[in-house]
């Protein structure tokens, strides 16, 4: 829409719809305050509006934003996704977001903020989010903003600090957000004392492009004490230089899909890889993007075929692990061979190299039969 009255036109026509449950609004002008009572009123008027999209609005008058989280968001009880990317938040209007969202009497799952206004002035107030105890936001998106550029440290420790007592947040994405080498390990220590976080994105951070010693030593350090993530990003990063083997263990699933081209250093062996790889019981997915020959040659990555293979190996006995222990409680032993022909076949061998995995036959056969053979008195 061009103008705030088209908009207040629109939604005024909508009030009457009382089954709406997704609006997405997208504004090329500021928003006013007129506008902005109108979305408070259709927000109070939709019993079953749960999905709200307003990315690419501008909100930088705050007084505006205002009106609309206190009489709009604070009544708004069904909201379960606000989306309000590249809306030109300042750090005084996150101020106001998270205390009308404090006072919400709603459900608000999945809260994404990326490409705001937002700077490290704004880690009080994302504190303040992520450690509410009336809030149980599981997913959250910051990204796309200078979060912890020039940030003081009792801040950041702060912020990290807060995800301890979080009991609901599932996925954390901070891609872009300044995180350095000096911030590095409070993120690594924050997702060992979570119990809750299963996906986190820490891709095209500042210490990825430059992975020092000392952010080896930080990955080799926490990753073996974190239990719960099943997905890291933290592509861009030179994962396969040497002495980096330590990155991949303790998790479920690394995405490299945008990996940097390593140069050979004929003094690294990827064998000491796999052998930490081996020791990880739960990695079950290595996404590399295309594992075919050309990828390998063309992107630089895994170019060693056998390596790749045995690192499949791996990877497919944990998952087959995985996949066992969760149906063996309460699944038949027949339903077993089915499940076995499945992961065994031509088709899903296919698709699954096709999305990046890959998987060892062999080590899938051995897993199952020594399953079986424990079991064989059930």
């Amino acid at each position: 829409l061009e103008t705030c009255d088209e908009a207040c036109t629109v939604l005024e026509a909508l009030e009457s719809h009382k089954c709406l449950q997704h609006l997405s609004l997208s504004l090329s002008r500021p928003v006013n305050k007129s506008l902005a009572v109108a979305l408070s009123t259709v927000l109070t008027k939709s019993p079953e509006l749960q999905t709200l999209c307003l990315g690419n609005a501008n909100w930088r008058d705050d007084s505006a934003l205002s009106t609309f989280a206190s009489t709009g968001l604070e009544k708004a009880e069904k909201l379960e996704t606000l989306d309000l990317t590249k809306c030109k938040i300042s750090d005084s209007g996150l101020e106001l977001l998270v205390d009308s969202l404090g006072k919400s009497k709603g459900n608000l799952g999945t809260l994404i903020l990326s490409s705001n206004r937002f700077t490290c002035s704004s880690l009080e107030s994302l504190t303040k989010l992520v450690g509410s105890s009336t809030l149980a936001i599981e997913q959250l998106h910051l990204c796309g903003m200078t979060l912890f550029e020039e940030a003081r440290p009792e801040d950041v420790e702060s912020f990290f600090g807060s995800l301890d007592s979080n009991e609901n947040l599932r996925s954390l994405n901070l891609s872009s957000c300044g995180i350095d080498k000096t911030v590095l390990p409070l993120v690594l220590s924050s997702m060992v004392r979570n119990k809750t976080l299963d996906k986190v994105d820490l891709s095209n951070n500042a210490f990825g492009r430059d992975l020092s010693q000392d952010g080896r030593d930080y990955f080799a350090q926490f990753l073996p004490d974190i239990k719960n993530l099943s997905s890291l990003k933290i592509n861009p990063c030179r994962l396969f230089d040497k002495q980096e083997e330590e990155v991949a263990a303790g998790l479920s699933t690394v995405d490299l899909s945008k990996e940097q081209k390593v140069q050979e250093r004929p003094t690294y062996n990827p064998d000491d890889l796999l052998t930490a790889l081996g020791k990880n019981m739960s990695l079950t997915a290595f996404v590399t993007g295309d594992l075919s020959k050309k990828a390998m040659r063309d992107q630089g990555v895994m170019r060693n075929e056998k390596y790749v293979s045995r690192m499949n190996d791996i990877l497919r006995r944990n998952f087959v692990a995985l996949e066992l222990d969760r149906m063996s409680p309460e699944a038949p032993i027949a339903l077993w061979p089915g499940f076995l022909a499945q992961q065994l076949s031509a088709s899903n061998r296919e698709k699954t190299n096709s999305r990046g995995h890959s998987v060892a036959f062999q080590v899938l056969q051995r897993q199952i039969a020594g399953v079986l053979s424990e079991n064989t008195g059930r």
